[in-house]
């Protein structure tokens, strides 16, 4: 059971934090996906921030990305 410190730490309000980005991500691909079919895209917090039919010209903006955890790279079938 969470302690009312735990809530207040820094990790705690990290995670919750990355969990909304994850849900509002999950949730840009379920309403916008669909124009995006059979390419690959990138989402964050909800967010479009690249999409190309080939997964290696995301590669830079793979490699540039500075939060991979809240990042969900996917192909759109």
């Amino acid at each position: 059971m969470l302690q009312d410190t735990d809530a207040a730490s820094p990790a705690f309000r990290a995670s919750r934090l990355a969990q909304l980005w994850l849900s509002a991500s999950q949730a840009w691909l379920r309403d916008h996906a669909s124009p995006y079919r059979g390419q690959w895209v990138m989402v964050r917090g909800g967010v479009l921030l690249g999409a190309s039919a080939d997964l290696a010209a995301l590669r830079d903006l793979i490699a540039r990305e500075n939060d991979p955890a809240t990042t969900i790279i996917t192909r759109v079938l």
